[in-house]
């Protein structure tokens, strides 16, 4: 079986970890760099470094901060040509706008932190007002905690804002947990069932606990709701596979983010196993 990799770098520790598994699972590993692709309609078809690309069973899609565009035009080439995809590209879409995600977890009776949104400043300066300080502003599609910035008072919310809407940004403004103690628990999603789980903790004289941020993993064992609420979350965007970010608080568990291409190497490194292996196997389930 052809199992293709979507990925701008395949030296990046997942990248290299999901070539390995393919490989020892028996299948070809195809990586594709979508900004080495050119795609063609009327025929479909895509040529990749100058040579056409022959069929690919299924496709591991690795989405990072950068030209999203061409990665989901690419994607949405694999589609047409009966490539399956571990996630869609309208689940990816929508994990990657932040708003929408958390308009979709709320539909789903999910519980999410009290979150405003709007283009009119002064209309959101008066609704931030409940929230409190700090307040977290996030672009809608930013990762690995880029474009996400904490506001410790009216004065200087009115400067992120202002900042935000300057360079035509769009964002979400957050009531900041104050109990969550600057962690987070990553909830691994595969299929409705939890692979594994971290929880990450921030650097001290940081907020953002993410990884690439410096910060720390150690195992957590999620309790039952959190596990029922990480799957929840991936079914509601409609993701086989998904990263699921939840904040623990005196008031009980929120999901934060879901992200549709989660990283590896915090992860496997915690919880000892092979999940590069148990992703392929499950891409690559009934075909």
């Amino acid at each position: 079986m052809r199992v293709g990799l979507v990925t701008r770098n395949a030296r990046l520790y997942s990248s290299r970890r999901f070539i390995q598994a393919i490989r020892e699972l028996g299948h070809e590993p195809v990586v594709i760099d979508p900004f080495c692709c050119v795609l063609s309609l009327n025929p479909v078809s895509i040529r990749l470094k100058n040579r056409p690309l022959r069929p690919v069973d299924v496709a591991i899609p690795r989405v990072g901060a950068t030209g999203s565009s061409i990665v989901m035009a690419v994607l949405r080439h694999l589609q047409m040509t009966g490539t399956r995809l571990l996630n869609t590209v309208d689940a990816i879409s929508i994990a990657r706008d932040k708003l929408q995600t958390l308009q979709c977890l709320q539909l789903a009776d999910i519980p999410v932190p009290r979150t405003v949104f709007s283009v009119d400043s002064k209309q959101l300066e008066r609704s931030l007002k409940p929230l409190g300080v700090p307040v977290i502003f996030k672009v809608l599609d930013g990762l690995q905690g880029a474009g996400v910035v904490m506001s410790e008072s009216t004065r200087s919310t009115s400067s992120v804002i202002d900042w935000f809407q300057s360079s035509r940004t769009d964002f979400i403004a957050q009531a900041f947990v104050h109990d969550a103690d600057n962690a987070d628990i990553r909830c691994l999603v595969l299929d409705g069932k939890l692979i594994a789980a971290m929880r990450r903790k921030a650097q001290d004289g940081e907020f953002r606990s993410n990884l690439h941020r410096g910060g720390t993993a150690e195992f957590v064992t999620p309790t039952p709701d959190e596990i029922e609420m990480s799957c929840a979350a991936a079914a509601a965007l409609g993701l086989r596979l998904a990263g699921v970010d939840i904040l623990r608080s005196g008031k009980g568990s929120y999901v934060i983010e879901v992200n549709a291409s989660p990283g590896l190497e915090g992860i496997e490194g915690v919880v000892l196993n092979d999940l590069a292996r148990v992703i392929v196997e499950g891409a690559c389930a009934g075909l």
